[in-house]
């Protein structure tokens, strides 16, 4: 079982002293490369353990950003073991422009033994945007806002939505849609990938893997995601309230709060990078699991769905396993928010079904290139992006 641990984050534990921040700045740098050579690799951890010269356990906590074990020296050795040479700590130097530019060519860390194949894939064959929904219940027969919708589009023929009355039909969709599918797809949901960076929550396979084994997610979409999150808040938070808050009155608890403002302990960060660029667009934070707009829960239900496609070959994350734009074949799941594309809202008679054939159409138009690193991240925030908090496909994109 996965150990979900406390706020380790170099961000949060950057000390007054220049010198140890500088330390530990360049640690997290060197452990990004790592970890985005094992994405480009598409390697399990027990073949990155056999790579790097380390037992498996090390590589684990690697993926789960326990700085705390790693000593420079350290991480220069598994480095150089796989062909990434070390000049930024030999010489201590400005970081990188790019911490996957660093991993994969001769920037920053470097230049490797073998350049890795860049692959990008001109033309999906499938590209599809979900809707999610975490109802309780079966959504009504009638269509209707607030449900699941899928809209897809192939090449050379128009996009098209449909309804579901329950996320486990959802799911069987989008199998059988990968399953028809020649070639590599797109697949773009609008839940958050990732949580705020330091809350030991960072969005790899090994997270959704876990909250796949917690979450009872029923055929009628009856499920158990408030005494998940209540678990989560006891093992993040010491017992305490938070950082997940937002429940009807029944499935409160003394780890689960009903009000924002009834949490205790942390600080837990409320919002990641690309949540913040986006402020004041009515964009709800991660914790949030009740009421209106209350994304949280959607992300509880759909990482296990996440974890479930990525057991499918060459099934990748964006931007974490993808390097933004560089390995696109495969299977590419990416995070959407429709509300940053143009939608029109008399295409049909649901603002949901507008909002999915609004995101297939942007992503038909601006793919691949929409899949590349923004412009308008530095170092440190791509850093922070990589580290588990994800990106939102269109936000400051080229």
């Amino acid at each position: 079982m996965m150990e979900i641990h406390p706020r380790e984050s170099v961000w949060d534990a950057v000390a007054d002293d220049p010198a140890e921040a500088a330390n530990l700045k360049l640690r997290s740098q060197l452990m990004d490369a790592l970890e985005s050579y094992i994405g480009h690799e598409a390697i399990t951890q027990t073949e990155a353990a056999l790579r790097f010269g380390v037992p498996r356990s090390r590589v684990s906590e690697l993926v789960n950003g326990r700085i705390s074990k790693f000593t420079i020296d350290k991480l220069v050795n598994m480095a150089s073991r796989v062909g990434l040479t070390t000049r930024i700590t030999v010489e201590r130097s400005a970081p990188p422009r790019s911490v996957l530019d660093a991993a994969n060519a001769n920037v920053g860390l470097g230049h490797a033994k073998k350049r890795r194949k860049v692959v990008r894939a001109t033309r999906f064959g499938l590209i599809a945007a979900v809707d999610w929904s975490a109802q309780s219940r079966p959504s009504p027969v009638r269509e209707t806002a607030d449900s699941v919708w899928i809209a897809w589009k192939r090449p050379g023929c128009e996009p098209r939505p449909k309804y579901f009355r329950t996320r486990s039909d959802a799911v069987a969709h989008l199998e059988s849609l990968l399953d028809e599918t020649q070639g590599p797809s797109l697949l773009a949901f609008d839940f958050p990938f990732g949580y705020p960076f330091g809350s030991g929550m960072a969005a790899k396979r090994n997270l959704y893997a876990e909250i796949a084994r917690r979450i009872k997610d029923e055929a009628d979409n009856s499920n158990n995601r408030f005494d998940v999150a209540a678990r989560l808040n006891a093992e993040l938070n010491a017992d305490r309230p938070g950082p997940f808050w937002g429940c009807p009155p029944s499935e409160e608890s003394p780890t689960l709060t009903a009000k924002a403002n009834n949490r205790r302990g942390g600080p837990f960060a409320e919002r990641r990078l690309a949540d913040e660029r986006l402020a004041g667009r009515g964009i709800q934070t991660c914790w949030k699991l009740y009421t209106r707009g209350a994304v949280g829960s959607q992300m509880l239900l759909g990482l296990p769905v996440l974890h479930r496609l990525l057991q499918r070959p060459h099934a990748r994350l964006w931007p974490f396993e993808t390097g933004w734009d560089r390995k696109l074949d495969g299977t590419v799941l990416a995070e959407m928010w429709p509300t940053l594309f143009q939608v029109a809202y008399d295409v049909h008679p649901v603002k949901d079904a507008c909002q999915v054939l609004a995101s297939v159409r942007w992503m038909d138009e601006h793919i691949p290139d929409g899949l590349a690193r923004p412009a308008s991240i530095d170092c440190d925030e791509e850093a922070r992006v990589m580290a588990g908090e994800g990106w939102i496909l269109g936000l400051d994109a080229r």
